[in-house]
């Protein structure tokens, strides 16, 4: 049998080498309502056992991998006793765009937010924008993260908190398009 070993301490799960487990001995019972502890190359437990995902069965015991990354935060995650993980992706639909033109320095502008709308890519349109992500704080020329002009600038927080400002005295337009999905 061969498995991946991962590295849960650093950067989440990072794979450290595939590892051929025929030579391997495990003392103990060893089934799906067990826990079976390894260790990385520090001397870290990673546990693992035999925990099932919500939803539909699979068709093998998945294996339950989890641990704490660097920065304190348990990670967690399942697989197939091949150690395959499924992932499922959708696109993401564009469900609508907005122009914010002769955006200035003097007062801020506000997205108008279509429906369904859960993220946004905002483009500096002819010179630099500062932009703040809390609603509480209005950019300046000096506060707020600047968008230089064509740049684009990712945004999959709260979209009614972001606020724009031009960065210098002159007027600059602003290119929004608005997805669904972060």
């Amino acid at each position: 049998m061969t498995t991946m070993i991962y590295d849960v301490a650093e950067e989440g799960f990072r794979p450290l080498r595939t590892t051929d487990l025929s030579a391997t001995t495990i003392t103990g019972p060893v089934t799906v309502a067990n826990e079976v502890e390894i260790k990385n190359d520090s001397g870290s437990p990673v546990p693992v056992s035999g925990a099932a995902a919500a939803g539909s069965a699979p068709s093998s015991p998945p294996l339950s991998v989890s641990g704490v990354d660097g920065g304190g935060l348990k990670r967690h995650f399942l697989t197939d006793p091949n150690g395959s993980q499924s992932v499922f992706a959708a696109a993401r639909n564009c469900v609508g765009r907005q122009t914010i033109t002769g955006l200035s320095s003097s007062s801020h502008a506000t997205l108008t937010i279509p429906s369904g709308a859960v993220s946004a890519m905002i483009q500096a349109d002819g010179g630099q924008v500062r932009i703040t992500l809390d609603g509480s704080t209005n950019p300046t020329a000096t506060v707020g993260q600047r968008i230089d002009d064509g740049i684009f600038f990712y945004v999959d927080t709260a979209l009614a908190s972001v606020k724009l400002i031009a960065q210098s005295g002159s007027t600059t337009n602003v290119q929004i398009t608005y997805f669904d999905k972060a």
